[in-house]
């Protein structure tokens, strides 16, 4: 069987809620997850929440154990992890920019620490390439599939991929 196909029977088992790659439950319960093979674009004006989808999709997926990668044309490979530690972990983005642990109680903070090293641990990374071609990013697409077993890619901002492929 190929890997959908599996992912069906699993459904109809009752061993997965979503036929797919698990994303967000409220997508989930319309799309029931990301179907292997399959391109997703999403689109909107700016600032309306592409990269966030983007990189939530792939934080909702690590939690499952789906290895993936964020792609970075944009924003700075750092800004990128933080932004999605606060989704993975749930810890206010105000700790990361001033982490004071005095407030916490200690089940808050033990939570916390714990879900800091699930995040640090977990099945993506997140890269900047150094130049915008479609011939280093499909490099680095086969790269996290190689290294990896990526199953997700989000490429954030496609519209600054240049179409030359020498860089």
């Amino acid at each position: 069987f190929d890997e959908a196909a599996i992912y069906r029977l699993d459904h109809y088992a009752g061993k997965r809620s979503v036929m797919g790659i698990p994303t967000h439950p409220e997508l989930d319960r319309y799309l029931w997850g990301m179907q292997p093979g399959r391109v997703w674009v999403i689109g909107a004006y700016p600032s309306g929440g592409k990269s966030l989808l983007g990189s939530q999709l792939l934080t909702d997926g690590a939690k499952e154990d789906v290895p993936g990668a964020y792609l970075t044309l944009e924003m700075p490979e750092a800004d990128q992890v933080d932004r999605m530690a606060v989704q993975f972990t749930g810890v206010s983005a105000s700790f990361f920019r001033s982490p004071v642990v005095s407030g916490m109680n200690e089940h808050a903070l033990a939570h916390m620490q714990h879900m800091l090293k699930l995040f640090r641990d977990s099945p993506f990374r997140v890269v900047r390439p150094k130049k915008r071609s479609i011939g280093v990013i499909l490099s680095e697409i086969r790269l996290a599939v190689r290294e990896l077993g990526a199953r997700v890619v989000v490429v954030d901002y496609f519209q600054l991929v240049s179409a030359g492929l020498k860089g």
